[in-house]
């Protein structure tokens, strides 16, 4: 009797789903409807034992079947309940995809979430930023929750740097990452891995561009921005200086160098010596 008891009271009879992170309130409708797509996607996982509950099977089924959520964590929460915590999967990302001509929209860690055939990047107003990959590189996906970059690449550290972690970097009131996020127009990551003159390229709907040099000569040695410190290093000076110069840079054109000086990354820009800022 008591071994019957114990089986009905560790046994999973509530599933919930709980969107972590910053969003904005205008997603509140899509966030609820995200979240009740995860609980139905984990009604299989329904009244099991909590004892041998499998977290990290649960995780991969919502993950490959909604297409906005990306599980952070499952949490076995005794006696009987399971909570399933969850970023929500924002239209961050396109990619072009050559051989169909279609736009691969995706969150800031490739998971795609539609394909387009139209450059979603071009309204004023749009939140998409268009990525040019490396020269050779392809996306591995192309369907959408499936994920456009292997998990390790420098393609999914790259965009996950300059998208999530860009919009960490919040100066002068909480929403100033987002009022940087939302300059973005395109990164180019064409050149990021060349062993000499390795330079990624940011250009913000101003028309202002942000040439970062990441071909480093510390103590001797060369090396480009595949190191993910690397590249947040770059971005935080970048970042830096476009909360300084906000009003400056996204009132015209004009080039500045992000590069590694004397320790870390510096931005030059000298608006009386034309396009290009010189260190």
């Amino acid at each position: 009797m008591l071994i019957v008891v114990m089986s009905i009271v560790f046994t999973v009879y509530h599933i919930e789903a709980r969107c972590i992170g910053d969003y904005s309130p205008t997603q509140n409708e899509e966030i609820s409807r995200t979240s009740e797509e995860i609980v139905a996607a984990a009604d299989d996982f329904m009244y099991r034992s909590i004892f041998l509950f499998d977290e990290e099977e649960l995780a991969a089924a919502v993950d490959a079947n909604v297409v906005r959520a990306e599980v952070r964590d499952v949490v076995c929460i005794f006696p009987n309940k399971v909570r399933i915590d969850y970023g929500y999967v924002s239209d961050d990302i396109q990619v072009r995809d050559e051989a169909s001509g279609n736009y691969i929209i995706a969150g800031a860690s490739g998971k795609i979430t539609s394909l387009s055939g139209n450059d979603m990047s071009s309204p004023e107003d749009s939140s998409v930023i268009s990525v040019v990959l490396p020269d050779g590189h392809r996306p591995v996906g192309s369907v959408p929750g499936a994920y456009m970059f292997d998990e390790d690449s420098f393609e999914r550290k790259a965009t996950e740097t300059f998208v999530r972690y860009a919009e960490s970097l919040k100066e002068n009131g909480e929403d100033s990452g987002r009022v940087f996020r939302a300059a973005y127009k395109e990164i180019d990551l064409s050149d990021a891995l060349k062993d000499a003159g390795a330079t990624i390229t940011v250009t913000l709907r101003s028309g202002f561009e942000f040439v970062i040099n990441g071909s480093l000569n510390l103590e001797g040695e060369n090396f480009t921005f595949d190191n993910e410190d690397t590249l947040q290093s770059a971005v935080n000076a970048m970042v830096s200086f476009y909360h300084e110069e906000e009003d400056g840079i996204n009132g015209g054109a004009g080039v500045a160098t992000v590069q590694y000086s004397e320790g870390s990354f510096k931005v030059a820009f000298d608006p009386d010596a034309g396009d290009r800022g010189e260190i």
